[in-house]
């Protein structure tokens, strides 16, 4: 890795030492040798910068409180000397020793701006999420010229197209879509690599829940202002996910306490979305 290197890999931290260190073991085992690593750190305190110095990473410091997705990721990519910057949350961890050399082929062709590849569940994952996961990402893949999907927790983006379209600081998520859409309307594209897969799963709270998918849409509404969706849709889009999960649990023969889960949770989620549809900056 001496010399300018052709990838940064840019990962987010805070307090995350069991996960980085998965995630970096992985990194280092990849068949793709020209990269560096730098890690984007909110003041961790469990080992988590000591264990990144060890791998070789530059370590940039955030506050906490100056804490935002897009703020985050503009750090690493200014502290990045790779002429393409990959993007790794540090609770993702690469599943094959291809990933970064996958990951980063389609730049060949100079139309791509950007890439992202699959996220799988890991062991043990609850059915719901496993599926949600599937459903999103898939094993065909994609190339999007308008179509704004793209995931910074296992992307890869040109340095010069950040430099012309850095990652908006004000959205509390969704930064990642509004980033891939701009960069489409100065006529890029968006390249989905499923054989560039990653671990990326989590179960979270009800209340976890409810809060991601609300950051989620409310960045979005922010990003490409639209409709608000009505009490109405909500409780149908609750429904009809309810009903689709059942289906899919029985058919896989999954363990009978997932099918009470699935309701609480469905309705978390339905109804982050819909409220992140009436988010504004004067009243969240």
């Amino acid at each position: 890795m001496s010399g300018i290197p052709q990838a940064s890999i840019v990962i987010r931290t805070s307090n995350s030492l069991t996960n980085v260190g998965r995630a970096l073991r992985a990194v280092r085992a990849q068949q793709h040798s020209s990269y560096e690593l730098v890690l984007v750190d909110s003041q961790s305190t469990d080992g988590t910068v000591a264990l990144g110095e060890r791998h070789g990473a530059r370590i940039v410091s955030l506050r906490p409180e100056d804490f935002t997705f897009g703020h985050a990721l503009n750090l690493g990519c200014k502290a990045s000397r790779g002429d393409l910057v990959v993007l790794l949350s540090s609770d993702a961890t690469p599943a094959s020793d291809q990933w970064l050399r996958e990951l980063l082929a389609p730049f060949d062709d100079p139309a791509v701006g950007g890439t992202y590849g699959r996220q799988l569940p890991y062991p043990g994952c609850d059915p719901i999420t496993a599926r949600d996961l599937a459903t999103a990402y898939g094993t065909a893949p994609r190339r999007q010229d308008s179509d704004p999907r793209f995931a910074a927790s296992n992307g890869a983006i040109r340095r010069a197209l950040w430099r012309r379209h850095p990652f908006r600081t004000d959205l509390p998520c969704s930064e990642d879509f509004d980033w891939a859409r701009r960069i489409q309307g100065d006529g890029h594209v968006i390249e989905y690599v499923p054989s560039a897969p990653v671990y990326h799963s989590h179960f979270s709270s009800l209340v976890g829940i409810y809060r991601r998918f609300y950051q989620e849409a409310a960045g979005l509404r922010l990003s490409v202002p639209g409709a608000r969706t009505s009490l109405a849709s909500f409780l149908r889009d609750w429904q009809a996910r309810t009903r689709e999960d059942w289906v899919h649990l029985f058919r896989s023969g999954a363990a009978w306490h997932w099918f009470g889960w699935v309701p609480a949770y469905r309705f978390c989620r339905s109804l982050g979305l819909h409220r992140g549809t009436w988010y504004s900056t004067t009243r969240g």
